[in-house]
């Protein structure tokens, strides 16, 4: 696995988002917001023809033999901490991906703003994958995870707190390029790390369910309950919390996983 060639890959995956927001945004405001299914069904069909043109991967690609189980992997204390770092983080980022639009609406920003600030924020992270390679080179994983943790925390700290100023707004979107895209980069490879050779495709796939599909179902669910009782900014606060969880758990999988490599003495 190739760190540095990541980044490069990654990024065409901001882009795509800037392009669909831009051009999917101004579409829909002439076409009204029935053209929205087919527009989505219209992207999944060139998404679908584009990945049969995909290459196959050669003959010495293909499996001889069975996979090595992977629950014992998950057993391993630095993976679960790995997960649970993962986990957190990515809960507290449901705020920001199902309550950011609402709460800058009902502080009275208009669309435009609201579309500039996310604009911040994918810019970031582009940024930060096109660069990618220097960076990851000079710090360990999970020192990367750790300071994404804490990043999330100010991040949605500065979020809740900033009312009508949006120079602190500004500042935390600018948080992106850590909380997500170096806690992105970071995840990838310690899956590379943990699940190696035949066991990648079971750790991505495992990244994308524990990390990303049951926090943001929980988060969604959780934090719509929350935000109808105690109010959008009380989301944001506990999206910081789930930050600071994430920075915790991080520190876990970095010492349990010094441990495990440590050799054993005579």
């Amino acid at each position: 696995f190739d760190a540095r060639r990541y980044g490069r890959v990654r990024v065409w995956g901001s882009l795509g988002f800037v392009v669909a927001v831009v051009a999917g945004g101004a579409l829909l405001q002439r076409a009204g917001i029935g053209l929205f299914p087919l527009q989505v069904c219209a992207i999944y069909t060139v998404l679908l023809a584009t990945s049969f043109r995909l290459p196959q991967g050669g003959t010495d690609a293909a499996p001889t033999s069975a996979p090595p189980p992977v629950l014992p992997v998950l057993r391993q204390p630095a993976v679960a901490w790995f997960f649970a770092s993962v986990a957190l983080t990515v809960l507290g980022h449901t705020a920001l991906y199902a309550f950011f639009s609402l709460l800058l609406d009902a502080r009275g920003y208009e669309k435009s703003a609201v579309g500039a600030l996310w604009a911040v924020s994918v810019l970031a992270e582009i940024v930060f994958f096109w660069f990618q390679g220097h960076a990851l080179g000079r710090f360990d994983a999970y020192r990367w995870l750790q300071w994404a943790g804490l990043a999330s925390a100010a991040r949605f700290a500065l979020t809740a707190a900033a009312g009508g100023s949006t120079a602190l707004l500004v500042a935390a979107q600018l948080l992106h390029a850590l909380t997500f895209a170096a806690h992105h980069a970071a995840s990838i490879v310690l899956v590379s790390r943990h699940f190696p050779g035949a066991l990648r495709t079971r750790g991505q796939a495992l990244y994308s369910v524990l990390g990303y599909g049951i926090p943001g179902v929980l988060g969604g669910l959780a934090g719509g309950w929350v935000a109808e009782h105690h109010g959008l900014d009380t989301v944001f606060w506990l999206a910081a919390l789930a930050g600071l969880g994430g920075t915790a758990a991080a520190f876990e999988a970095s010492i349990c996983d010094a441990a495990d490599t440590k050799p054993a003495s005579d």
